[in-house]
């Protein structure tokens, strides 16, 4: 496990909830109104005329919700997997400290100083940063 998949624990689920987002607008939108020109004279001298036709595309707004649905579901999906893979991660790490900084880092997103905060009051923004990177080294 990197820091970089690590740091992307908070980017992971901020795109699930825009995928969830994106099928609610489109179903809130709805279908787009379509318009046709058909233009000619049925008879000589074939003059040209137009006639303008209204409607609802329904076919075009089932196919655009059924191809975000399935972006949705599979970038949903894979999403999903890596938040798991990454939270599996920092479960399994045996030291109880360890862990809670890991967590505090990349699950719920503080900073170091907030990391340090949550530690205990002999804990510093360093040591905790220090720890943490002594022990992706040990990892890698």
């Amino acid at each position: 496990m990197t820091t970089a998949r690590l740091k992307q624990y908070q980017a992971l689920r901020r795109e699930i909830e825009v995928l969830n987002r994106a099928m609610v607008e489109i179903g809130a939108r709805g279908p787009n109104r379509t318009s046709d020109t058909v233009s000619s004279a049925a008879e000589w001298p074939y003059n040209i005329h137009h006639v303008q036709i209204d409607g609802l595309d329904w076919a075009g707004y089932s196919r655009e919700r059924e191809r975000i649905r399935q972006l949705r579901e599979t970038a949903r999906a894979r999403a999903e997997a890596e938040l798991a893979e990454i939270e599996g991660f920092i479960a399994g790490i045996e030291d109880s400290e360890l862990r809670q900084i890991f967590r505090c880092r990349y699950i719920e997103g503080l900073s170091w100083l907030h990391v340090a905060r949550r530690m205990g009051s002999d804990a510093t923004a360093d040591g905790c940063r220090m720890r943490h990177d002594r022990a992706i080294k040990k990892i890698s």
